[in-house]
């Protein structure tokens, strides 16, 4: 049934069945869904669905088979809809080919983006005037220009066959530009909209650009406004191989961790293996935890999470200790039938001797590995060692949205049982 108001439920990026809620009506528009779920293998996995959600909306649909079904329900290829996003009216519009977001002629994605920011924002303000206030900064820079602003911009090239990916460092100069470094020293310009033609092959992956595959040649000559010279060349691309992704991304997630164990030293302690990091020990709220690098690494689980936990629960140790006094009294009790039978040689008598039955222990243990996914596949070693250790440091909390660790924890330890770190 098409709604046209929707309390809209945006899962959260956790496997506890969490929504986070917002209000969206409309008096003209109609919602065909009133649940966005994230897209596990995006940047933003909460944006990208909430963008998604929006395309469905916003998009004409020319499937016959869709309004065979579904009925037309009075929509045409152009419209004109007030939406209201908690108390914040937004105007979107559609005329010929051309889409409209308070009057102003944007893309589809454009609009979708930005009322993506908006609408998880009204999950937590319901005023109007912050929402506003996050739809025009949304408008007023593209996501892929942010991205790039925030992160920047991917580039790869071919060098010898071999795939070199390396990151372009981009400032903002102006309202519609941007300086792009090419090379050791060497700034280009490029205009917003160029920008965004590039970001949708080298960001997106779409192939229709004329920016997909730019060599650094051409890239230079489209920047720069000429052609480089044969020692620019190649000092250019010496400057790429320098700034490549997998460097630069794992260099700033080291630093993070090394950030982490300065704020935090009393409850994180860092084990180095040949300068590589091997382990880091967390002291949560209520839990030790151990953090270990993952020698077989898959992209989503490269750090594996242990916790320090007693071989059996208070009852299961009761148990196991009423099972040995049972066997122990067992045991006394054939040994003495033994010593007291004068018919056995002292030979037969040790033959015939049992074992003692053995006392269990209830020794505090590393437990684990426990299955904790990243919600990006990209993510590098230290990314994944700093949200981790961040997480368990307020363990109360993540063990609420985390459901897989609960299985193995059968006790809060006591002070006695908390991990020293100074004998570590």
């Amino acid at each position: 049934m098409l709604m046209r108001e929707i309390n809209l439920q945006i899962q959260k990026p956790n496997d506890a069945g969490q929504y986070s809620r917002t209000n969206i009506k409309s008096e003209t528009k109609r919602f065909s869904n009133n649940h966005c779920y994230f897209i596990r293998n995006k940047k933003d996995p909460v944006h990208a669905g909430l963008v998604n959600w929006w395309k469905k909306e916003l998009a004409v649909r020319k499937n016959r088979n869709y309004r065979t079904y579904y009925g037309n329900h009075g929509e045409t290829d152009e419209y004109e809809h007030t939406i209201y996003i908690q108390k914040l009216p937004v105007i979107v519009s559609k005329e010929g080919i051309r889409y409209y977001i308070n009057g102003k002629a944007e893309s589809l994605n454009t609009i979708c983006n930005a009322l993506a920011r908006v609408t998880y924002k009204s999950c937590f303000d319901k005023e109007a005037p912050v929402l506003m206030k996050t739809l025009m900064s949304s408008l007023s820079l593209s996501e892929n220009i942010k991205y790039c602003l925030e992160n920047r911009a991917p580039y790869h090239f071919f060098s010898d066959f071999e795939k070199i990916e390396c990151r372009l460092n981009i400032q903002q100069i102006s309202a519609k530009e941007c300086a792009v470094e090419v090379s050791d020293g060497t700034w280009g310009v490029i205009k917003n909209k160029e920008l965004e033609s590039y970001c949708s092959f080298y960001v997106q992956g779409h192939k229709k650009s004329r920016w997909k595959y730019i060599s650094p040649a051409n890239l230079f000559e489209r920047t720069v406004g000429r052609n480089p010279s044969d020692s620019e060349l190649t000092l250019m691309v010496e400057f790429l191989k320098q700034n490549r992704t997998s460097d630069l991304v794992e260099k700033r997630a080291i630093q993070l961790v090394n950030d982490l164990l300065l704020q935090h030293g009393s409850r994180l302690k860092a084990v180095y293996d040949k300068g590589e990091l091997e382990k880091i020990y967390v002291r949560g709220k209520e839990y030790d935890w151990m953090l270990t690098n993952d020698k077989y690494k898959s992209q989503i689980q490269m750090v594996k999470t242990y916790v320090r936990q007693p071989s059996y629960s208070d009852k299961a140790f009761g148990n196991e200790m009423a099972k040995y006094r049972e066997h122990l009294a067992e045991y006394e009790e054939q040994l003495a039938r033994i010593e007291e039978d004068d018919s056995l040689t002292e030979e037969r008598k040790t033959e015939l001797t049992p074992q003692p039955p053995t006392q269990p222990k209830n020794t505090w243990l590393w437990k684990g590995p426990i299955c904790i996914d990243n919600m990006t596949s990209d993510s590098p070693l230290g990314d994944q060692f700093a949200a981790r250790a961040l997480a368990l440091l307020n363990d109360t909390f993540t063990i609420k949205i985390v459901s897989t660790i609960k299985r193995y924890l059968i006790q809060k330890p006591n002070d006695n049982n908390r991990v020293d770190f100074n004998e570590m």
